[in-house]
C-alpha cells in the first residue's frame, strides 16, 4: 500500500468521524436540548421553526455542526477543517508558506474535500446573514423605516391591481404619499422606481403578508391600512372591490372585524381633517403635471378652508367604534379598551418609522383621546 492511498484512507476516516459526530450531536439536541443555548430558550424555539434549504442542511453536515450552534462555534469548526485539509497542499510549496485554500491544479481527494468545506462555509454565512436581516423584527423588536415604506408600496400594488385599472388619481395619490414619506428628490425617485418594479412583478401575497406581520408592529400595520384607505378614497369613490381587498389585507394582517372598524373610523376622521395631504414643500416638481397639480391644489385649498369652518367632530357612536367596543359594556371594560389602545399607539412604538409615520400615529392617538373624552362625557365618567 503506497503512502498516497494511506493518506486518502485517513482522510475518509476523518470525514466519517465528523459525520458520526453530527448524528450523535443532533440526537443529543433532540433528546436533551442544545447545551450551547440553555440560556436562550426563546431563540432556540425560533431557530427550530426555521425551514432550512437542502444546501444549508448539507453545509452544516459537512462542517459537522448543528444549525443551533452559535456563529463562533461554526466559524471555529470551519477554520479547524480548513487547516486540516490544507496540510498536504502546504507541503507542495518549497517556500513553506501556508496555503489555506485549494490548489486549482490539484485533483486529489484532499482538494475536493477542501472545496466542499469552503462551499459549506459560504452557504452558511450567506444564509445566516439573510436570516438575521429578514428576522430582525422578531429577534430584537427593531422596526426599520425602510421596512415600513417597502411594505406600504407592496400593499399599494395590491389595491391598485384589485380592479384591474391604474387610474391617474390613484397614481397621483401614491406620488403624494411618496412625497410625504420621502423628503429628498433622490428618495422620491427611488421610491417611484421601486413601486414600478413591484407593479411589474408577480407578487406572492402570502409572502408579503408574512413579511409585514414579521417586520411591523400593531401601530405600523394599522397606519398601513389607513394609507390604503386614503388611496381608495382618492377618487371619492370607495368601491366594493376596493373595500373587499382592503378588508382582505386587514384580515391577513391579523386584524379582527372590530379592529378593522376601529381603524376605518379613525381613518375617516383623519381624512375629513385633511391629514393625508402633502405639504407644498414636500412635493417634487413634475413637468408633465404642473398645470393639473396647480388646479388640484387650488381646489384642495378651497376644500380645506371650508372644512376648517366645520371642525372635525366625533359622535358617540363613532367614539365607541374608535375604541373598538359596544355601547352596552361597563365603564371598566371601556377604560380597559382605551388603555390598550394607548399602549399600542405609544410614541415609542412608531419612533423608528420616520417622521411622517410618527406624525400619522400621533394624529391617530389624538383621535383616540378625543373618542375617549366623548365616551366619558356621555357616560358621566370621571
Amino acid at each position: 500500500m503506497d503512502i498516497e492511498t494511506l493518506v486518502c484512507g485517513f482522510l475518509l476516516i476523518g470525514m466519517g468521524i465528523f459525520i458520526i459526530n453530527k448524528v450523535f450531536k443532533l440526537m443529543g439536541h433532540t433528546n436533551n436540548g442544545s447545551q450551547n443555548h440553555t440560556n436562550n430558550g426563546s431563540q432556540d424555539k425560533r431557530e427550530n421553526e426555521i425551514k432550512f434549504s437542502e444546501d444549508e442542511k448539507r453545509a452544516y453536515g459537512i462542517l459537522g455542526v448543528d444549525p443551533n450552534d452559535s456563529d463562533e462555534v461554526i466559524k471555529k469548526a470551519y477554520q479547524k477543517l480548513k487547516k486540516i485539509y490544507s496540510v498536504d497542499n502546504n507541503k507542495k510549496y518549497k517556500n513553506n508558506k501556508k496555503q489555506y485554500g485549494p490548489d486549482k491544479n490539484d485533483n486529489s481527494q484532499n482538494f475536493v474535500a477542501l472545496n466542499q468545506i469552503l462551499w459549506a462555509w459560504n452557504v452558511i454565512k450567506k444564509a445566516r446573514k439573510n436570516r438575521q436581516s429578514t428576522n430582525r423584527q422578531s429577534t430584537d423588536g427593531n422596526i426599520k423605516e425602510a421596512d415600513y415604506k417597502y411594505c406600504l408600496l407592496s400593499l399599494y400594488a395590491k389595491v391598485m391591481k384589485a380592479d384591474g385599472k391604474q387610474m391617474v388619481c390613484e397614481l397621483d395619490k401614491i406620488k403624494e404619499t411618496i412625497y410625504r414619506y420621502n423628503k429628498t428628490e433622490d428618495q422620491q425617485i427611488e421610491a417611484l422606481k421601486e413601486l414600478r418594479a413591484i407593479l411589474d412583478s408577480n407578487q406572492n401575497w402570502e409572502e408579503v403578508y408574512d413579511t409585514v406581520n414579521r417586520r411591523l408592529n400593531y401601530v405600523a400595520k394599522s397606519e398601513l391600512v389607513m394609507e390604503l384607505l386614503a388611496l381608495a378614497y382618492s377618487d371619492d369613490d370607495f368601491s366594493a372591490v376596493e373595500e373587499s381587498v382592503i378588508k382582505e389585507i386587514a384580515r391577513n394582517l391579523n386584524f379582527s372585524n372590530e379592529k378593522y372598524k376601529s381603524i376605518y373610523t379613525i381613518f375617516l376622521k383623519k381624512h375629513e381633517d385633511q391629514k393625508y395631504k402633502a405639504n407644498n414643500k414636500d412635493k417634487r416638481s413634475d413637468n408633465n403635471h404642473n398645470n393639473n397639480k396647480s388646479e388640484k391644489q387650488s381646489k384642495s385649498n378651497n376644500s380645506s378652508n371650508s372644512q376648517a369652518k366645520n371642525k372635525n367632530r366625533i359622535s358617540v357612536s363613532e367614539a365607541y367604534a374608535i375604541l373598538g367596543v359596544s355601547g352596552d359594556i361597563s365603564d371598566a371594560e371601556i377604560k380597559k379598551a382605551y388603555r390598550a389602545l394607548a399602549i399600542q399607539y405609544h410614541p415609542d412604538n412608531s419612533a423608528s418609522l420616520g417622521d411622517e409615520a410618527i406624525r400619522q400615529a400621533t394624529e391617530t392617538m389624538k383621535q383616540i383621546n378625543v373618542a375617549w373624552g366623548v365616551v366619558k362625557m356621555a357616560r358621566g365618567m370621571k
